[in-house]
């Protein structure tokens, strides 16, 4: 079955702000949405199990992390992981708490 989250961000700079939804059975099984102008995010549709959430500071607005690269120096976006894990269950929306995120730099 299939299930949602939705969730709320507070910070000071939420400008380009992605949040990944990725499974911890299979990291490569992920879905990212920005966060709107009223700092909401949500996902629809995701299969039932385990999950996580990565924040990042999307600066080339691809919608991907960028790791960066040691050659021409260009340095990794920002990110924060989400420290808990939940669980994403069949017909129903798992509401987060707020997620307050340290300083974007």
């Amino acid at each position: 079955g299939y299930g949602g989250v939705i969730g709320s961000v507070r910070g000071d700079d939420l400008n380009s702000i992605i949040v990944e939804l990725f499974s911890v059975k299979n990291p490569s099984l992920s879905h990212a949405v920005d966060v709107n102008s009223k700092s909401q995010f949500e996902f629809k549709l995701i299969p039932e199990g385990e999950y996580s959430l990565r924040i990042f500071k999307d600066i080339d607005s691809n919608m991907k992390y960028n790791f960066g690269r040691a050659y021409q120096f260009e340095p990794s976006e920002w990110f924060y992981f989400y420290p808990d894990t939940f669980e994403i269950r069949a017909n129903w929306d798992t509401e987060l708490l707020p997620i307050e995120i340290p300083e974007v730099k």
